[in-house]
C-alpha cells in the first residue's frame, strides 16, 4: 500500500519562510503538518507555519516494475527423422442381394471382402504386410469366391528414386482349385514421381513361383521367370484420389504360365481416419482346369479405416 501511495503522491516546489526551496512528493500532510520525500535530504517532516509557498509540479512517474525474470518456455526437441513411421489400414466389404428366382433354384447372393494393410517406413526401409480375404456364394450353389491373399514386402531405399524390392505372395483359392501358391519377386524399383499429390513406381525383376493345384494330382509346381509390380496414385483434391496398382509374372520354362492380378478403385476421405472406396480388380492364372475360368473381374465397394 505504501508503494502504491508513493507512485501516485504529488510532486511539489515548496518555498520555506527563510528561503530554502524543496522539490519533493507530498506523502502525508495532516495536524498542520508536511511529509515531503526530497531527494537528496530524504523524508522530511515540515511545519505548515514555516513554508511561504508551495507550487505543484503533477505526479510523480511511478517507480520502474521490478525486473522479473521470466523462464522462456521449453522448446520441444525436434522430431526424429528417423523414427518409424506406421501406417495401419482395415478395408471392409459386403453387398447382399436378395434371392432374384427362387423357383429356378436362384437364392440370396453375398459377397465379403476384408483387408489388413500394415506399413513400417523410416528413411532406409519399409515393411508392408497386405493380408486380403474374398468370399462371394450364390445359394444354394457352392462358393464362387473364396480365397485368401497375403503379400509381404520389404523395400530398401537406395535413393528418392531407386529402391530394391523383395515381395513374397501367399495366395490359396478353393474355386479354382489351388492348396496353395507361394510367389517371390527380387526387383528393382524405380521410382518417377513421390509427392503429396502423385506417386509413381516401376519395378521389374526375376522371381520364383511355387504351388499345388488339386486337378494336377496334388504335386508341386515350380516355375522361375520375370515379372513386375507397378504401384499409382494420384490426388484430384486432398479428399479425392485414385489408386491402381498391378503384379505379372511369367515362367522361363514354361511359356505357356503366367499370372496377372491389377487392381484400380477410387477413395473418397471423409475424415482422417474414415474413407469410402469402390474399385475393380482383374486376377488372371492361365493354368486352370478346364470348367473354371481363368479370368476374374471383381467390383467392390466399402470403407476404409485407419487405426
Amino acid at each position: 500500500m505504501l508503494s502504491s501511495l508513493a507512485a501516485h503522491a504529488a510532486v511539489e516546489t515548496i518555498v520555506l519562510v527563510n528561503g530554502t526551496t524543496l522539490v519533493g512528493e507530498i506523502t502525508g500532510e495532516t495536524n498542520g503538518t508536511l511529509t515531503v520525500v526530497d531527494s537528496v535530504l530524504g523524508t522530511i517532516t515540515l511545519n505548515s507555519a514555516n513554508i511561504r509557498s508551495r507550487q505543484s509540479r503533477g505526479t510523480a512517474a511511478p517507480p520502474p516494475p521490478s525486473a522479473v525474470k521470466v523462464t522462456p518456455a521449453a522448446t520441444p526437441p525436434a522430431p526424429d527423422p528417423n523414427a518409424p513411421v506406421w501406417t495401419r489400414t482395415l478395408q471392409l466389404n459386403y453387398s447382399y442381394m436378395s434371392a432374384p428366382a427362387p423357383a429356378l433354384g436362384i437364392g440370396v447372393n453375398q459377397s465379403f471382402g476384408g483387408t489388413l494393410g500394415l506399413e513400417r517406413a523410416t528413411p532406409k526401409r519399409i515393411f508392408s504386410l497386405n493380408a486380403s480375404r474374398n468370399r462371394s456364394r450364390s445359394e444354394p450353389h457352392p462358393a464362387s469366391v473364396d480365397n485368401l491373399t497375403a503379400v509381404f514386402q520389404y523395400d530398401h531405399i537406395i535413393s528418392p528414386r531407386y529402391r530394391l524390392i523383395s515381395r513374397t505372395t501367399f495366395l490359396r483359392d478353393e474355386p479354382k482349385k489351388i492348396n496353395h501358391r507361394i510367389e517371390e519377386l527380387l526387383a528393382f524399383g524405380l521410382t518417377f514421381t513421390n509427392t503429396a499429390k502423385s506417386y509413381l513406381m516401376v519395378a521389374p525383376g526375376i522371381g520364383y513361383s511355387k504351388g499345388q493345384k488339386e486337378y494336377v494330382g496334388g504335386d508341386d509346381q515350380r516355375h522361375v521367370g520375370y515379372g513386375a509390380q507397378e504401384s499409382f496414385r494420384y490426388s484430384f483434391t486432398p479428399a479425392l484420389s485414385i489408386e491402381q496398382n498391378f503384379f505379372v509374372f511369367q515362367s522361363f520354362q514354361n511359356g505357356d504360365y503366367y499370372v496377372f492380378n491389377g487392381y484400380a478403385g477410387l477413395r473418397g476421405q471423409i475424415t482422417p481416419k474414415l474413407a469410402m472406396t469402390i474399385g475393380f480388380s482383374i486376377t488372371h492364372d492361365n493354368q486352370l482346369p478346364p470348367d473354371v475360368k481363368e479370368t476374374d473381374y471383381q467390383v467392390n465397394s466399402g470403407i476404409q479405416i485407419k487405426f
